[in-house]
């Protein structure tokens, strides 16, 4: 199983889940979609009142099984009040359609407090950092006109990905999710793959 294979464990990767790891506050009751090596629950499960894991692949023994191409079962799941719906490098995995109708029924049935996503964004990038004493600041920045279009023709695993095609409409789109408000979005520093959106309610 890729997930327990040590070379899955690469540095930028581990970056990724601390960065998940920062918008966790200590009332939070989390629902990680994707749970994959569960490292992210191990880690964050002591700094949380509750956290809970949903995935479509019951063999990674998740705490409910949940298929988001079928998002309106969510209603008939034993939940919690959720606060915090983590749902990172997952939504690539079905259709873009699927994946925008699957965030608006989560939103409507949890209606959580913060909503952080993280989707694959293949655009090149330049790595721009300045550091003074106490002061640093570090930013991925992404080249215009860069990146291209993936689907299941050209990877078995992702129907898309941000490229400069559809980067735009893909902020758009999340922007106009009802109820919330794209808060920030950015390429993390040290793994640019990787493009988080952080959604808030209005």
């Amino acid at each position: 199983m890729k997930y327990q294979d040590k070379t899955y464990f690469t540095r930028d990767r581990l970056e990724a889940y601390f960065e998940q790891l920062r918008y966790l506050r200590t009332h939070d009751v989390v629902l990680e979609f994707g749970c994959g090596n569960k490292f992210a629950w191990a880690a964050g499960k002591p700094l949380v009142k509750e956290y809970l894991t949903a995935d479509f692949d019951q063999a990674l023994g998740p705490d409910f099984h949940v298929d988001l191409t079928r998002p309106e079962l969510l209603a008939s799941l034993p939940l919690p009040k959720i606060t915090t719906v983590f749902l990172c490098q997952v939504l690539e995995h079905i259709e873009y359609e699927q994946a925008l109708r699957a965030l608006r029924v989560l939103t409507e049935t949890l209606a959580p407090e913060q909503l952080i996503l993280s989707v694959p964004d293949n655009r090149r990038f330049l790595r721009l950092g300045l550091g003074l004493r106490n002061f640093a600041v570090r930013q991925a920045v992404t080249l215009p006109w860069t990146g291209k279009e993936v689907g299941i023709h050209n990877n078995p695993e992702h129907y898309w990905e941000i490229y400069h095609g559809n980067a735009g409409q893909v902020r758009r789109d999340l922007s106009a999710l009802p109820g919330y408000r794209l808060e920030r979005d950015y390429r993390l520093w040290e793994r640019p793959y990787q493009h988080f959106f952080i959604l808030k309610p209005r």
